[in-house]
């Protein structure tokens, strides 16, 4: 299995092979830098997560960062923009198994064909998603 593909949450990111990619707050050394119109340096404003559609199928999995990362900066929003032709399986980091986070209650959550889910966080460990079809 191949290793996943490590991104900061900001900004724009596309998406166009079908790997595991792993987000994380960005970092400047040991600490979070601040990301556009951030107030404190654990926030992270608007981030858009397209996933292209290139004429090929592909099956990413989207991983969020862990909520307790943000470190009570919860103003994040995460537009997963879904182009292709195939749900996209969006998963919570578990790095702490006594510290579990969850999307609307469960384990993972799916993207939509051709659709926009929005993510938020709404508790010390729970992701909020919002789909539009």
């Amino acid at each position: 299995m191949a290793l996943p593909i490590i991104k900061e949450l900001k900004g724009i990111i596309r998406i166009d092979t079908s790997d595991n990619y792993t987000f994380v707050l960005p970092y400047n050394g040991a600490t979070p830098t601040p990301i556009q119109n951030s107030q404190a340096i654990t926030n992270v404003e608007e981030v858009w997560i397209i996933v292209e559609d290139e004429g090929i199928t592909i099956n990413p999995t989207i991983v969020l960062p862990q909520i307790s990362t943000f470190n009570g900066g919860w103003n994040v929003k995460i537009y997963v923009v879904n182009k292709g032709e195939n749900p996209i399986v969006t998963t919570p980091r578990q790095e702490d198994p006594t510290n579990q986070d969850f999307i609307n209650f469960g384990n993972n959550i799916s993207v939509p064909i051709k659709s926009i889910s929005y993510f938020h966080i709404a508790d010390n460990n729970l992701w909020a998603c919002w789909k539009t079809l």
